[in-house]
């Protein structure tokens, strides 16, 4: 409750760490997931995809993430 009252109030939600996941992009074990957004990120700054529209490569303060699609 107390987390889904912070996060309703605009405070950061906490990364959880992947165990044993990888990056498929730098092969890291940096993957972390955002659970309320039902996001998975590479935390890794150098880290990029090949995709030339991807927000990780155009900008580099951005991280490449999926979704839970994905």
């Amino acid at each position: 409750m107390v987390r889904r009252c912070s996060l309703a109030l605009g405070e950061a939600e906490s990364p959880v760490r992947v165990r044993g996941g990888r990056c498929q992009h730098c092969d890291s074990v940096s993957l972390r997931v955002f659970p309320h957004r039902e996001t998975v990120l590479c935390v890794i700054p150098g880290c990029r995809c090949s995709d030339p529209s991807c927000a990780c490569r155009t900008d580099s303060k951005h991280r490449h993430s999926w979704v839970r699609a994905e």
